[in-house]
């Protein structure tokens, strides 16, 4: 709740938090401007003193919360979808790139129902749908297509269809894949 009313009342909150992959928590000071959901789980979207950076910070790997007596301001053009792209994920993305699909017709019309109205949609001559995006989560985005299956195939970026043949050939095995095609956990706080 100290984070949904700083970002409210503009108060700077210390919170200890544990970042992935380390047992200690670390203690920050935080500018909370947004509090985000994704898949089931909340984020505070925040600038960390720490850091002198916005980052994401999960909800559920904060272990204590404290008011500072330090109020904030938001900066003039802030911006939450420079952090975001609320159509795939909460983490920190990118630069934007193009996204080129060709789907199944049925799976088409579920994709356009999820998808922001920008999405471009093309009716190719052989009943499938060609649908373009730009967004700026390579993670998220790979796991988006992957859950279409068949159903989907990548046109462009190839970045995007290589990472997607390396899972498919590894049979789904993280430690088959590069490690630089894995998440990246330090840009997830």
């Amino acid at each position: 709740m100290r984070l949904l009313e700083g970002a409210v009342h503009r108060r700077a909150v210390r919170i200890a938090y544990r970042t992935p992959g380390s047992p200690q928590p670390v203690s920050r000071t935080l500018h909370p401007y947004r509090l985000l959901h994704h898949r089931d789980v909340w984020y505070v979207l925040a600038y960390d003193t720490y850091k002198a950076a916005i980052r994401i910070f999960a909800l559920s790997r904060i272990s204590h919360s404290a008011f500072e007596s330090a109020g904030f301001s938001v900066p003039e053009g802030f911006d939450p979808a420079d952090y975001i792209d609320p159509r795939f994920g909460a983490f920190h993305g990118d630069e934007y790139f193009a996204v080129r699909l060709v789907v199944s017709p049925a799976v088409a019309e579920i994709m356009l129902e999820r998808l922001p109205p920008e999405v471009r949609e093309e009716k190719l001559g052989d009943g499938n749908v060609a649908l373009e995006f730009d967004t700026n989560q390579r993670e998220e985005t790979t796991y988006w297509v992957l859950q279409w299956g068949t159903n989907a195939r990548v046109e462009k970026p190839q970045f995007l269809r290589d990472q997607l043949a390396r899972i498919y050939h590894s049979g789904g095995k993280p430690e088959a894949v590069p490690q630089a095609a894995r998440l990246d956990s330090s840009r997830a706080c």
